[in-house]
Protein backbone atom coordinates (compact mmCIF):
# COMPACT_ATOMS: atom_id res chain seq x y z
CA UNK A 1 0.00 0.00 0.00
CA UNK A 2 1.22 3.01 -0.76
CA UNK A 3 0.13 7.09 -1.12
CA UNK A 4 0.62 9.15 -4.19
CA UNK A 5 -0.92 12.00 -5.68
CA UNK A 6 -1.93 10.34 -9.23
CA UNK A 7 -4.52 10.25 -11.52
CA UNK A 8 -6.09 7.60 -14.30
CA UNK A 9 -7.96 10.88 -16.25
CA UNK A 10 -6.21 13.91 -16.87
CA UNK A 11 -8.61 16.83 -18.49
CA UNK A 12 -7.92 16.06 -22.01
CA UNK A 13 -9.76 12.47 -21.46
CA UNK A 14 -11.95 13.38 -18.75
CA UNK A 15 -16.14 14.07 -20.35
CA UNK A 16 -17.66 16.68 -19.27
CA UNK A 17 -21.25 16.64 -18.57
CA UNK A 18 -23.85 18.75 -20.40
CA UNK A 19 -26.78 21.18 -18.36
CA UNK A 20 -29.31 18.42 -19.44
CA UNK A 21 -27.29 15.16 -18.13
CA UNK A 22 -26.75 17.45 -14.41
CA UNK A 23 -30.44 17.31 -14.26
CA UNK A 24 -30.64 13.90 -14.83
CA UNK A 25 -27.86 13.01 -12.61
CA UNK A 26 -28.34 15.57 -10.03
CA UNK A 27 -28.95 13.23 -6.98
CA UNK A 28 -25.83 11.56 -8.02
CA UNK A 29 -24.14 14.74 -7.91
CA UNK A 30 -24.98 15.89 -4.59
CA UNK A 31 -23.74 12.28 -3.18
CA UNK A 32 -20.58 12.00 -4.92
CA UNK A 33 -19.45 15.42 -6.87
CA UNK A 34 -19.66 16.57 -10.02
CA UNK A 35 -15.94 15.22 -10.77
CA UNK A 36 -16.89 12.12 -9.70
CA UNK A 37 -19.58 11.90 -12.51
CA UNK A 38 -17.25 13.40 -15.00
CA UNK A 39 -14.92 10.33 -14.14
CA UNK A 40 -17.45 7.50 -14.53
CA UNK A 41 -19.47 9.63 -18.45
CA UNK A 42 -15.25 9.07 -19.36
CA UNK A 43 -15.86 5.54 -18.25
CA UNK A 44 -15.81 1.97 -20.87
CA UNK A 45 -16.65 -1.01 -19.00
CA UNK A 46 -17.51 -4.73 -20.00
CA UNK A 47 -19.84 -7.08 -17.94
CA UNK A 48 -19.72 -10.68 -19.56
CA UNK A 49 -21.96 -13.01 -18.00
CA UNK A 50 -26.33 -11.77 -18.58
CA UNK A 51 -27.13 -14.07 -15.42
CA UNK A 52 -29.36 -12.93 -12.80
CA UNK A 53 -26.15 -10.67 -10.86
CA UNK A 54 -25.09 -9.73 -14.22
CA UNK A 55 -28.37 -7.93 -14.66
CA UNK A 56 -27.92 -6.51 -11.25
CA UNK A 57 -24.54 -5.41 -12.07
CA UNK A 58 -25.60 -3.89 -15.03
CA UNK A 59 -28.41 -2.08 -14.11
CA UNK A 60 -26.49 -0.37 -11.20
CA UNK A 61 -23.99 0.89 -13.76
CA UNK A 62 -26.09 1.66 -16.24
CA UNK A 63 -28.14 3.87 -13.70
CA UNK A 64 -24.65 5.98 -12.52
CA UNK A 65 -24.02 7.20 -15.91
CA UNK A 66 -21.27 5.69 -17.91
CA UNK A 67 -19.79 6.62 -21.21
CA UNK A 68 -20.60 2.94 -22.55
CA UNK A 69 -21.38 -0.39 -21.12
CA UNK A 70 -20.50 -3.59 -23.25
CA UNK A 71 -22.69 -6.80 -22.77
CA UNK A 72 -21.39 -9.80 -23.90
CA UNK A 73 -22.72 -13.44 -23.79
CA UNK A 74 -22.36 -16.32 -25.88
CA UNK A 75 -24.88 -18.47 -23.75
CA UNK A 76 -28.51 -18.68 -24.40
CA UNK A 77 -31.70 -18.28 -22.26
CA UNK A 78 -32.83 -21.50 -20.57
CA UNK A 79 -36.13 -21.35 -17.84
CA UNK A 80 -34.25 -20.86 -14.90
CA UNK A 81 -32.89 -17.46 -15.91
CA UNK A 82 -36.14 -16.07 -15.67
CA UNK A 83 -36.10 -16.70 -11.82
CA UNK A 84 -33.47 -13.46 -11.35
CA UNK A 85 -32.92 -11.92 -14.54
CA UNK A 86 -34.90 -9.46 -15.09
CA UNK A 87 -33.82 -7.81 -18.01
CA UNK A 88 -35.42 -10.70 -19.84
CA UNK A 89 -38.80 -10.90 -21.57
CA UNK A 90 -41.27 -13.83 -21.02
CA UNK A 91 -41.17 -16.37 -24.21
CA UNK A 92 -37.39 -15.01 -25.22
CA UNK A 93 -36.36 -19.11 -24.57
CA UNK A 94 -33.36 -19.75 -27.46
CA UNK A 95 -32.89 -16.37 -27.58
CA UNK A 96 -28.99 -14.80 -26.65
CA UNK A 97 -28.54 -13.37 -23.48
CA UNK A 98 -27.25 -10.65 -23.77
CA UNK A 99 -28.86 -9.38 -27.34
CA UNK A 100 -31.86 -10.11 -25.44
CA UNK A 101 -31.11 -7.89 -22.33
CA UNK A 102 -30.42 -5.19 -24.24
CA UNK A 103 -33.78 -3.25 -24.94
CA UNK A 104 -34.74 -2.71 -21.32
CA UNK A 105 -31.14 -2.00 -20.07
CA UNK A 106 -30.94 0.72 -22.87
CA UNK A 107 -34.27 2.25 -21.57
CA UNK A 108 -32.61 2.47 -18.16
CA UNK A 109 -30.52 5.21 -19.22
CA UNK A 110 -30.61 6.02 -22.86
CA UNK A 111 -27.18 8.41 -22.29
CA UNK A 112 -25.25 5.26 -22.12
CA UNK A 113 -23.95 3.66 -24.86
CA UNK A 114 -25.12 0.26 -25.25
CA UNK A 115 -23.26 -2.43 -26.95
CA UNK A 116 -23.44 -6.26 -27.32
CA UNK A 117 -21.20 -8.82 -28.04
CA UNK A 118 -22.39 -12.80 -28.83
CA UNK A 119 -19.33 -13.96 -28.61
CA UNK A 120 -17.40 -16.14 -26.45
CA UNK A 121 -15.62 -14.56 -23.42
CA UNK A 122 -12.47 -17.37 -23.32
CA UNK A 123 -11.54 -16.36 -27.24
CA UNK A 124 -11.33 -12.78 -26.55
CA UNK A 125 -7.31 -11.46 -26.92
CA UNK A 126 -5.67 -8.85 -24.90
CA UNK A 127 -6.42 -6.07 -27.42
CA UNK A 128 -10.05 -6.79 -26.84
CA UNK A 129 -10.05 -5.79 -23.40
CA UNK A 130 -7.68 -2.54 -23.78
CA UNK A 131 -11.04 -1.44 -25.08
CA UNK A 132 -12.23 -0.91 -21.76
CA UNK A 133 -11.47 1.19 -18.14
CA UNK A 134 -12.61 -1.94 -16.68
CA UNK A 135 -13.08 -5.75 -17.06
CA UNK A 136 -16.20 -7.52 -14.97
CA UNK A 137 -16.70 -11.35 -15.62
CA UNK A 138 -19.82 -12.79 -14.00
CA UNK A 139 -20.51 -16.95 -13.44
CA UNK A 140 -17.78 -17.45 -15.81
CA UNK A 141 -15.85 -20.72 -15.10
CA UNK A 142 -13.01 -20.73 -12.96
CA UNK A 143 -10.32 -21.18 -15.72
CA UNK A 144 -11.85 -18.60 -18.09
CA UNK A 145 -11.73 -15.95 -14.97
CA UNK A 146 -7.89 -17.32 -14.26
CA UNK A 147 -6.64 -16.53 -17.71
CA UNK A 148 -8.62 -13.23 -18.32
CA UNK A 149 -7.32 -11.96 -14.64
CA UNK A 150 -3.69 -12.72 -16.22
CA UNK A 151 -4.41 -10.73 -19.15
CA UNK A 152 -5.70 -7.80 -17.82
CA UNK A 153 -2.63 -8.01 -15.20
CA UNK A 154 0.01 -8.06 -18.03
CA UNK A 155 -2.23 -5.02 -19.89
CA UNK A 156 -0.93 -3.11 -17.55
CA UNK A 157 1.81 -0.96 -19.20
CA UNK A 158 3.26 2.62 -19.44
CA UNK A 159 1.74 4.54 -22.25
CA UNK A 160 3.42 5.88 -25.29
CA UNK A 161 4.26 8.83 -24.33
CA UNK A 162 6.84 10.82 -26.72
CA UNK A 163 9.94 11.46 -24.61
CA UNK A 164 9.05 9.61 -21.40
CA UNK A 165 9.45 6.11 -22.85
CA UNK A 166 12.98 7.08 -24.07
CA UNK A 167 13.37 7.93 -20.42
CA UNK A 168 12.29 4.42 -19.22
CA UNK A 169 14.53 2.80 -21.57
CA UNK A 170 17.59 4.39 -21.18
CA UNK A 171 18.24 2.63 -17.59
CA UNK A 172 18.00 6.04 -15.68
CA UNK A 173 17.44 3.89 -12.22
CA UNK A 174 17.48 7.28 -10.11
CA UNK A 175 13.58 9.12 -10.06
CA UNK A 176 13.25 12.00 -7.99
CA UNK A 177 9.35 12.19 -6.99
CA UNK A 178 7.84 14.14 -9.84
CA UNK A 179 9.18 11.33 -12.33
CA UNK A 180 7.76 8.41 -10.26
CA UNK A 181 3.96 10.10 -9.57
CA UNK A 182 4.29 10.96 -13.39
CA UNK A 183 5.14 7.35 -14.27
CA UNK A 184 2.16 6.39 -11.83
CA UNK A 185 0.01 8.82 -14.02
CA UNK A 186 0.73 7.23 -17.53
CA UNK A 187 0.37 3.36 -16.48
CA UNK A 188 -3.06 2.09 -17.99
CA UNK A 189 -3.94 0.37 -15.07
CA UNK A 190 -6.79 -2.39 -15.33
CA UNK A 191 -9.40 -2.78 -13.09
CA UNK A 192 -10.79 -6.10 -12.61
CA UNK A 193 -13.42 -7.89 -11.04
CA UNK A 194 -14.99 -11.56 -11.18
CA UNK A 195 -17.88 -12.59 -9.47
CA UNK A 196 -20.94 -15.14 -9.39
CA UNK A 197 -24.12 -16.48 -7.77
CA UNK A 198 -24.57 -20.36 -6.83
CA UNK A 199 -28.01 -20.74 -5.63
CA UNK A 200 -28.60 -19.19 -2.21
CA UNK A 201 -24.48 -17.98 -2.07
CA UNK A 202 -22.45 -15.67 -3.39
CA UNK A 203 -18.79 -14.21 -3.88
CA UNK A 204 -16.80 -11.33 -5.87
CA UNK A 205 -13.28 -10.73 -6.38
CA UNK A 206 -11.36 -7.69 -7.29
CA UNK A 207 -8.07 -7.10 -8.12
CA UNK A 208 -7.18 -3.34 -8.65
CA UNK A 209 -3.48 -3.29 -8.07
CA UNK A 210 -1.72 0.37 -8.32
CA UNK A 211 -4.76 1.67 -9.01
CA UNK A 212 -5.65 4.97 -7.60
CA UNK A 213 -7.82 5.76 -4.71
CA UNK A 214 -8.88 9.42 -3.08
CA UNK A 215 -9.40 7.53 0.61
CA UNK A 216 -10.28 9.15 3.98
CA UNK A 217 -7.41 9.14 7.08
CA UNK A 218 -7.42 10.55 10.21
CA UNK A 219 -5.56 13.89 10.25
CA UNK A 220 -3.39 14.44 13.38
CA UNK A 221 -1.28 17.08 14.41
CA UNK A 222 1.75 16.06 16.67
CA UNK A 223 4.36 16.71 18.47
CA UNK A 224 3.75 20.39 17.93
CA UNK A 225 2.84 23.79 20.28
CA UNK A 226 -0.81 24.51 20.07
CA UNK A 227 -1.90 27.90 20.31
CA UNK A 228 -4.71 28.49 22.72
CA UNK A 229 -6.66 30.60 20.31
CA UNK A 230 -6.12 27.92 17.65
CA UNK A 231 -9.04 25.84 19.88
CA UNK A 232 -11.82 28.35 19.95
CA UNK A 233 -15.05 27.82 21.88
CA UNK A 234 -16.85 26.85 19.36
CA UNK A 235 -14.71 23.92 18.16
CA UNK A 236 -15.65 20.32 18.60
CA UNK A 237 -14.23 17.99 21.25
CA UNK A 238 -12.31 15.76 18.99
CA UNK A 239 -10.77 19.27 18.06
CA UNK A 240 -10.41 20.74 21.31
CA UNK A 241 -8.25 16.80 22.81
CA UNK A 242 -5.10 18.21 24.33
CA UNK A 243 -2.08 15.84 25.33
CA UNK A 244 0.43 17.88 27.91
CA UNK A 245 0.38 20.52 30.17
CA UNK A 246 1.02 24.45 30.48
CA UNK A 247 4.37 25.50 29.63
CA UNK A 248 6.45 28.65 31.45
CA UNK A 249 6.40 31.41 29.41
CA UNK A 250 10.13 32.52 31.32
CA UNK A 251 8.55 35.22 33.26
CA UNK A 252 7.32 33.16 36.22
CA UNK A 253 4.09 32.86 34.56
CA UNK A 254 2.37 30.25 32.43
CA UNK A 255 1.20 30.59 28.81
CA UNK A 256 -1.80 28.67 27.37
CA UNK A 257 0.32 26.69 25.02
CA UNK A 258 1.09 22.95 25.43
CA UNK A 259 2.75 19.82 23.74
CA UNK A 260 -0.05 18.65 22.07
CA UNK A 261 -1.41 15.39 20.09
CA UNK A 262 -4.62 17.17 18.09
CA UNK A 263 -7.07 14.49 16.17
CA UNK A 264 -8.98 17.17 14.18
CA UNK A 265 -12.50 17.17 12.79
CA UNK A 266 -11.37 17.57 9.35
CA UNK A 267 -10.46 14.41 8.24
CA UNK A 268 -7.26 14.52 5.39
CA UNK A 269 -8.31 12.93 1.88
CA UNK A 270 -4.75 11.45 -0.23
CA UNK A 271 -4.09 9.58 -2.93
CA UNK A 272 -3.50 5.89 -2.13
CA UNK A 273 -2.75 2.78 -4.01
CA UNK A 274 -2.98 -0.98 -3.02
CA UNK A 275 -1.68 -4.43 -3.60
CA UNK A 276 -3.73 -6.96 -4.82
CA UNK A 277 -3.09 -10.63 -5.67
CA UNK A 278 -3.89 -12.30 -8.62
CA UNK A 279 -7.09 -14.79 -9.08
CA UNK A 280 -5.41 -17.79 -8.61
CA UNK A 281 -3.89 -17.03 -5.65
CA UNK A 282 -6.28 -15.54 -3.81
CA UNK A 283 -8.19 -19.36 -4.31
CA UNK A 284 -4.91 -21.59 -3.43
CA UNK A 285 -4.57 -20.93 -0.36
CA UNK A 286 -2.49 -23.54 1.44
CA UNK A 287 -4.52 -23.80 4.92
CA UNK A 288 -2.60 -26.43 5.99
CA UNK A 289 0.66 -24.42 6.79
CA UNK A 290 1.40 -24.31 10.32
CA UNK A 291 0.66 -20.06 10.36
CA UNK A 292 -2.12 -20.36 8.78
CA UNK A 293 -4.01 -23.52 9.93
CA UNK A 294 -5.30 -21.84 13.14
CA UNK A 295 -6.46 -18.71 11.23
CA UNK A 296 -8.66 -20.57 8.56
CA UNK A 297 -10.87 -21.38 11.12
CA UNK A 298 -11.01 -17.72 12.09
CA UNK A 299 -11.33 -15.84 9.39
CA UNK A 300 -12.74 -18.34 6.52
CA UNK A 301 -17.18 -17.75 6.38
CA UNK A 302 -18.87 -20.66 6.35
CA UNK A 303 -19.74 -19.58 2.45
CA UNK A 304 -16.03 -20.21 1.29
CA UNK A 305 -16.28 -23.65 1.23
CA UNK A 306 -19.26 -24.57 -1.39
CA UNK A 307 -18.14 -21.33 -3.33
CA UNK A 308 -14.76 -22.62 -3.74
CA UNK A 309 -16.45 -26.46 -4.62
CA UNK A 310 -18.65 -25.12 -6.87
CA UNK A 311 -16.10 -23.01 -8.48
CA UNK A 312 -13.99 -26.38 -9.56
CA UNK A 313 -16.92 -28.67 -10.55
CA UNK A 314 -18.37 -26.27 -12.40
CA UNK A 315 -14.86 -25.68 -14.37
CA UNK A 316 -14.85 -29.13 -15.52
CA UNK A 317 -18.60 -29.70 -16.04
CA UNK A 318 -22.10 -27.74 -15.73
CA UNK A 319 -24.26 -30.80 -14.05
CA UNK A 320 -23.35 -30.76 -10.45
CA UNK A 321 -23.39 -34.45 -8.55
CA UNK A 322 -24.49 -34.29 -5.21
CA UNK A 323 -22.23 -37.09 -4.05
CA UNK A 324 -18.95 -35.20 -5.66
CA UNK A 325 -19.97 -32.22 -4.27
CA UNK A 326 -20.24 -33.13 -0.46
CA UNK A 327 -16.72 -35.31 -0.96
CA UNK A 328 -15.23 -32.16 -2.01
CA UNK A 329 -16.69 -29.90 0.77
CA UNK A 330 -15.73 -32.46 3.02
CA UNK A 331 -12.31 -32.36 2.18
CA UNK A 332 -12.13 -28.32 2.44
CA UNK A 333 -13.98 -28.56 5.36
CA UNK A 334 -10.91 -30.70 6.85
CA UNK A 335 -7.71 -29.20 5.33
CA UNK A 336 -9.00 -25.77 6.79
CA UNK A 337 -9.83 -27.24 10.53
CA UNK A 338 -14.04 -26.74 10.30
CA UNK A 339 -16.47 -29.58 10.66
CA UNK A 340 -19.79 -30.39 8.37
CA UNK A 341 -22.33 -30.54 11.29
CA UNK A 342 -23.10 -26.26 11.22
CA UNK A 343 -26.61 -25.13 11.77
CA UNK A 344 -26.90 -23.75 8.32
CA UNK A 345 -24.12 -25.26 6.19
CA UNK A 346 -24.64 -29.12 5.89
CA UNK A 347 -25.79 -31.68 3.26
CA UNK A 348 -29.69 -30.93 3.49
CA UNK A 349 -28.62 -27.50 1.85
CA UNK A 350 -27.37 -29.25 -0.94
CA UNK A 351 -30.15 -27.91 -3.21
CA UNK A 352 -29.37 -23.94 -1.73
CA UNK A 353 -26.35 -24.16 -3.62
CA UNK A 354 -27.26 -26.00 -7.06
CA UNK A 355 -30.50 -24.66 -7.74
CA UNK A 356 -31.36 -21.21 -9.95
CA UNK A 357 -30.04 -18.03 -8.60
CA UNK A 358 -32.05 -16.52 -6.00
CA UNK A 359 -32.59 -13.01 -6.95
CA UNK A 360 -32.00 -11.30 -3.56
CA UNK A 361 -28.54 -12.71 -3.30
CA UNK A 362 -28.13 -11.63 -7.05
CA UNK A 363 -29.68 -7.84 -5.48
CA UNK A 364 -26.69 -7.80 -3.05
CA UNK A 365 -23.60 -9.56 -4.84
CA UNK A 366 -24.20 -7.13 -7.57
CA UNK A 367 -24.74 -3.85 -5.39
CA UNK A 368 -21.37 -4.94 -4.17
CA UNK A 369 -19.63 -5.52 -7.34
CA UNK A 370 -21.19 -2.06 -9.08
CA UNK A 371 -20.22 -0.29 -5.78
CA UNK A 372 -16.49 -0.77 -6.23
CA UNK A 373 -16.84 -0.75 -9.48
CA UNK A 374 -17.85 2.71 -9.16
CA UNK A 375 -14.98 3.50 -6.31
CA UNK A 376 -12.22 2.02 -8.81
CA UNK A 377 -13.68 3.92 -12.05
CA UNK A 378 -13.99 7.86 -10.14
CA UNK A 379 -10.62 6.84 -7.65
CA UNK A 380 -12.87 7.55 -4.34
CA UNK A 381 -13.04 5.81 -1.63
CA UNK A 382 -11.30 2.76 0.28
CA UNK A 383 -11.89 -0.26 -1.86
CA UNK A 384 -12.39 -3.90 -0.25
CA UNK A 385 -9.66 -6.18 -0.51
CA UNK A 386 -10.25 -8.42 -1.78
CA UNK A 387 -13.04 -11.25 -1.77
CA UNK A 388 -16.53 -10.65 -0.79
CA UNK A 389 -19.17 -13.67 0.19
CA UNK A 390 -22.52 -13.56 0.97
CA UNK A 391 -24.96 -15.75 2.17
CA UNK A 392 -28.59 -15.56 2.29
CA UNK A 393 -28.57 -19.07 4.08
CA UNK A 394 -27.23 -17.73 7.43
CA UNK A 395 -27.82 -13.90 5.90
CA UNK A 396 -24.16 -13.35 6.23
CA UNK A 397 -21.99 -11.33 4.05
CA UNK A 398 -18.19 -10.79 5.21
CA UNK A 399 -14.72 -9.16 3.16
CA UNK A 400 -11.69 -11.59 3.39
CA UNK A 401 -8.35 -10.75 2.68
CA UNK A 402 -7.18 -13.94 0.68
CA UNK A 403 -4.28 -15.06 0.70
CA UNK A 404 -4.30 -13.75 4.57
CA UNK A 405 -2.03 -11.21 5.35
CA UNK A 406 0.47 -13.10 7.85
Amino acid sequence: MSSTNSSRFTAANTYTISEDEKAVYDRQIRLWGLETQNRLRSSTVLVAGLSGCGSEVSKNLMLTGLKSLTLLDNKTICADDYCSQFLLQRGSEGKNRAEASRQKCQLLNPNVELHVDTGDISEKDEKFFTNFDLVILVDQKYAVINQISKICRNARKPCDFPGFLSFLNNGNSRRDNVSFYLWIFLKVNFRFIAGGVFGWIGYAFFDFTDCSFLVTVPKVRTGGILEDDSVRDDSSPAKKQRIGSEVENGKGGKENKASVNVVLDDDEKIHMTFSYPLWDDAWNVDWTHKRLIRKAKQILPRSYFPVRVMLRLQDSDDTVEQEKFIEMWKKELEQCNHMLDDEYFNVKYFSHFVGPQLSPTCAIVGAHIAQEAIKALSQKDDPLRNVFFYSAIDTSGIVCHLPPIT
